[in-house]
């Protein structure tokens, strides 16, 4: 047969050998989620070691104060979970419920910001108010204290394969981005309708909006390799 026992193109051969690598084999999405919420929960505790709790949780009762953060962990972990399900084929959600969940992270926070700040009538400590939403603190804050999930998060999703990485990446850091806002909320003393919904709620967006764009860059990367 002419050009038998010929060595294959260089390029073909080192593509020959990676795919003949042993293959590790994923975690459950159980498993890396937990791994997530570890690194998140060490980023959460150095802040607020640094910080404490709000200094108006006197003003608050314990549901004000504790209820809105355990419903933005959940919902973080689910949209978190969600995504990594993503990452094994054949075990993500159907379109609705997907994109449906990650609908429902913005509205989730709109119903807990109206809800506190109905019960608190928007007040809040002399002065805290206008630091708050003059320097931007809590957007800066929110934003760092995502990073370390975020970048574990992106990292465990690329081990697995997405079948639709810009969903995963967008509802893996919004989850992320909730994480970080349930610990804003024990720390930010302002319960000021718009402060909540645009510097807590733009830093959810952020995170989600630059992932989404880094999954769209995956997904091209992937059908041009193909």
């Amino acid at each position: 047969m002419p050009g038998a026992g010929r060595l294959p193109p260089e390029a073909l051969r080192r593509a020959l050998q990676r795919d003949q690598r042993p293959v590790q084999p994923l975690l459950r999405p159980a498993a890396r989620l937990l791994i997530v919420l570890l690194v998140a929960s060490g980023a959460a505790a150095v802040l607020m070691s640094l910080a404490g709790l709000r200094p108006d949780r006197a003003m608050l009762d314990s549901q004000l104060l504790w209820i809105p953060a355990a419903v933005r962990l959940l919902a973080g972990l689910f949209l978190i979970l969600l995504a990594l399900r993503e990452g094994v084929p054949g075990s993500g959600a159907p379109g609705v419920t997907g994109y449906g969940s990650l609908l429902g992270g913005p509205i989730l926070l709109a119903l807990l910001t109206e809800w506190v700040a109905r019960r608190t009538g928007g007040a809040t400590l002399p002065g805290l108010a206008t630091q708050a939403t003059g320097a931007l603190g809590c957007y800066q804050r929110e934003v760092l204290l995502a990073i370390p999930a975020l970048f574990v998060f992106v990292w465990l999703l690329a081990r697995a394969y997405p079948l639709r990485p810009v969903f995963a990446a967008t509802a893996g850091a919004a989850g992320v981005g909730l994480l970080a806002d349930a610990v804003l909320h024990l720390i930010c003393p302002v319960t000021i309708l718009s402060h909540t919904l645009l510097v807590h709620g733009g830093a959810v967006v952020t995170l989600a909006a630059v992932a989404a764009c880094v999954g769209w860059i995956a997904a091209r990367r992937r059908f041009a390799a193909t």
